[in-house]
């Protein structure tokens, strides 16, 4: 059996995104806050217990940003990973996400993102990219892992998005 705790202050997210983006990632900045226990037999996957909180997160690059809007909770018992409604907001975005998803077998998935997302986001993961326009999400998933009923309306407004040199 083991048992894990992990708390953190505010992490400065500068740093790591620097060494994956080492082009621009010294302008992306970001900051975050941890907090999660992790119990069982390590043996027994099935068997553990987790919890990850996230009560802060947040990502900028320019103008661009994006942030909890309340603590994010992901939880994971009997082979099942949780996501509680967290629900990030930003420049022009505003995406609320839930989720039960098997992690091995063919347990139920259950999924849901609804909001909107302004496509400038996209900088915060290539900095060198150009885009703009809106995504409006209402989608969800039920099933098992094999076959999901994925369901509802993606509506992509005015987008363009052009890579470097292009």
């Amino acid at each position: 059996d083991a048992t894990v705790n992990i708390d953190t202050r505010a992490v400065d997210l500068g740093p790591l995104l620097a060494s994956y983006l080492p082009r621009h990632g010294q302008n992306v900045r970001g900051e975050t806050e941890l907090h999660a226990w992790l119990k069982g037999p390590l043996k027994r996957p099935e068997r553990l217990e987790a919890q990850l909180e996230i009560p802060a997160l947040s990502l900028g690059y320019q103008s661009v940003q994006i942030a909890n809007a309340a603590p994010i909770r992901i939880g994971y018992r009997g082979g099942i990973v949780t996501i509680e409604r967290a629900e990030l907001r930003g420049t022009g975005s505003d995406l609320q996400l839930t989720a039960a998803v098997p992690v091995a077998g063919e347990g139920n998935v259950r999924a849901t993102a609804t909001g909107n997302l302004d496509l400038r986001i996209l900088q915060l993961l290539s900095p060198t990219l150009e885009s703009s326009g809106q995504v409006k999400l209402d989608v969800g998933a039920r099933g098992t892992r094999a076959r999901p009923d994925i369901h509802g309306v993606v509506q992509v407004i005015n987008a363009a998005v052009q890579a470097p040199n292009a």
